[in-house]
């Protein structure tokens, strides 16, 4: 018997941007939700060609055992989608979403289309029930999207933030809603209760400890699963490090649980989790792009936090695996066969984007000013863009697969930065390695981390301080001194790692931020005890390193650690020394010149390295 399809299809117009009603519509993990689907089970297949691994899903829906391949879906950031389940198993043999959305005066006009297609006279029932049911849930979602945009300021997506990632925050500003945000589990009071009385003891204002615990009583399963302390500082307008800080205290007291994500430095997302660092290694793989990759602490281990299952049991369903809101800073995505040649109309984000071919080292990389024509052409040899007719009011992509062989074409934004905790911000907060001094990679295995500025110092003629202060004098001075300089670290968004006799070693995400520390510690310590005869000498480095553990503790290794403590010692009193390539970096140049410090060029050897060094000495506070 002939297939047949049957078609839900509704129509709205939306007051909204384009822009937000795709990031909600197109959204088809919330989609599939809203129409009743259940979370299905999936597995990713390895296709062992060179091609992107299949994705593979199982539920049970209407009391039918079902499974289907889903091929990669395709869509375009505020235009377009389409995704297909092909059943291998079940009553239907296809299903899927299609979404087109067309820019009208002052909105957007949707069509959202829902579709089975059978075959049988069992199948057709199934079907005709399924039309129905799809129609009625489509509608209620699309009710619930009005009364969510009505009224509502949407200048957050005036710029080129993927839409996805605004919609998130647009949500978890919003009343929560079933239909849009899912259901939000059971509280047990009790236990809440119980843990926030530990909470409410931790230096964590009583503003902040509020509206963490309102989060975890009453949000959505789907806001306190995958908790990112950086995106709820943009959702409630604070500092990023204070909100961070909250939920470190939280994860003490017991109510959220510190977990590391993996995320896949090619496709981007997460490639798996874990409850300790102990358990993250050198090596991951990733599933989706069948690749094996080097884990970078710095770059692509993510700190997230969960609410504790003794508070509220919350599960992580997924009911689309292939949403495009899965992957925010993918622009557009779509298949094409050997020699076929696709044009497509889009608004392209502005800035630098990168096509890649999924499965492929072949990609190209292209920086966006204004609207025109963008050539795609993939060819045996790879993969170039080229820009075309500048002037237009959109932007045509052409796309062209002058293969032999079906390709994954993606367009991401290659300089998007999410939300999100990375090990070099998590290795440079005091409360984590205070709080969670013992969370370190397990014993003999070192993580790399790509980039992170270490920074020693040292006091001069401290011996001779305590002949002229006495031991106790000394002492309290020494004392001071760590509290002085563990203010000027935390200020500058670092850590002390730890401290050696009358010597600090911090850890800063970037050079900038360390060497204004530098400056300031020994501006403040001339200030406060140039009276004494001691001052203080600064060296720092910024570069690749090993996180390993050490005295059951988190330490850092590795040569930029050793020439940062080599820098150290051929600091002189009142000194600030660096890699001379440091000053390159123009905001470093700007800050050094505004301070108006001498500086002193020289070349030196430093013990253990055989070359020679240039270096440059700040005269900070002459001695």
């Amino acid at each position: 018997m002939a297939e047949r399809e049957f078609l839900a299809k509704v129509h709205r117009v939306f007051a909204a941007p384009p822009k937000v009603v795709w990031a909600l519509v197109a959204d088809s993990n919330r989609t599939d939700r809203a129409m009743g689907l259940k979370p299905p089970q999936y597995e990713m297949k390895a296709s062992g060609d060179g091609k992107p691994s299949t994705v593979v899903g199982h539920a049970k829906e209407l009391g039918f055992e079902v499974r289907w391949v889903e091929p990669p879906y395709e869509w375009v950031e505020g235009r377009t989608l389409h995704g297909e389940r092909r059943f291998e198993k079940g009553p239907v043999s296809r299903g899927g979403l299609r979404v087109r959305i067309e820019p009208t005066a002052g909105g957007s006009r949707v069509e959202v289309e829902s579709y089975v297609a059978a075959s049988g006279a069992l199948a057709r029932l199934v079907g005709l029930k399924l039309r129905s049911d799809m129609r009625a849930s489509l509608n209620r979602y699309l009710d619930q999207l009005e009364t969510l945009l009505a009224g509502r300021a949407l200048d957050e997506f005036s710029g080129d933030e993927p839409p996805a990632s605004a919609v998130r925050r647009l949500l978890m500003n919003a009343s929560a809603s079933p239909t849009i945000s899912g259901v939000a589990s059971r509280t047990d009071a009790s236990e809440l209760s119980f843990r926030q009385r530990r909470y409410d003891k931790t230096p964590v204002s009583a503003e902040l400890r509020a509206r963490v615990v309102d989060l975890l009583a009453h949000r959505p399963d789907e806001e306190v699963n995958r908790i990112r302390p950086y995106e709820l500082a943009r959702v409630w307008g604070l500092p990023r490090r204070d909100v961070l800080t909250a939920f470190l205290h939280a994860a003490r007291a017991g109510l959220v649980d510190l977990k590391w994500q993996l995320d896949c430095p090619t496709c981007r997302v997460a490639a798996g989790s874990t409850a300790t660092m102990a358990s993250v290694q050198p090596r991951d793989h990733c599933d989706f792009c069948d690749v094996d990759f080097a884990v970078d602490f710095a770059e692509n281990v993510e700190a997230v936090f969960q609410v504790n299952p003794a508070i509220r049991k919350v599960g992580s369903p997924v009911y689309c695996a292939s949403s495009p809101t899965l992957r925010p800073h993918v622009f557009a995505q779509f298949r094409l066969s050997p020699r076929e040649r696709r044009e497509i109309s889009a608004d392209l984000p502005q800035g630098r984007l990168l096509a890649r071919v999924v499965s492929s080292p072949h990609r190209a990389e292209i920086e966006v000013k204004r609207p025109h024509r963008v050539d795609f052409r993939l060819t045996a040899s790879g993969l170039t863009a080229e820009q075309q007719g500048e002037g237009a009011e959109h932007t045509a992509l052409t796309a062209v697969n002058d293969t032999e062989s079906d390709a994954l074409l993606v367009i991401e934004r290659s300089t998007f930065e999410p939300d999100a905790v990375l090990g070099r911000d998590m290795a440079t907060v005091p409360d984590f390695l205070d709080l969670f001094s013992a969370e370190a990679p397990a014993a003999g295995v070192d993580l790399s981390v790509a980039s992170l500025t270490l920074l020693f110092t040292d006091l001069t003629d401290s011996t001779a301080l305590y002949e002229r202060l006495g031991d106790a004098k000394a002492f309290a001075f020494v004392e001071d001194h760590f509290r002085t300089l563990g203010h000027v670290v935390v200020a500058h968004d670092g850590a002390i790692v730890k401290t050696m006799g009358d010597a600090v070693m911090a850890a800063f995400p970037s050079a900038v931020r360390a060497v204004d520390a530098a400056i300031e510690m020994v501006q403040r310590m001339n200030q406060r005890h140039g009276d004494v005869g001691a001052s203080l000498k600064v060296g720092l480095h910024e570069g690749p390193c090993l996180m390993v553990r050490a005295n059951e503790r988190l330490d850092f290794f590795g040569t930029t650690v050793n020439r940062a403590a080599r820098l150290q010692a051929k600091a002189g009193a009142g000194q600030v020394v660096l890699m001379e390539s440091l000053l390159e970096h123009p905001d470093i140049r700007e800050r050094v010149a505004h301070g108006g410090f001498a500086l002193h060029p020289f070349e030196a050897e430093l013990k253990g390295f055989s070359e020679m060094h240039r270096l440059v000495a700040l005269d900070v506070a002459p001695g």
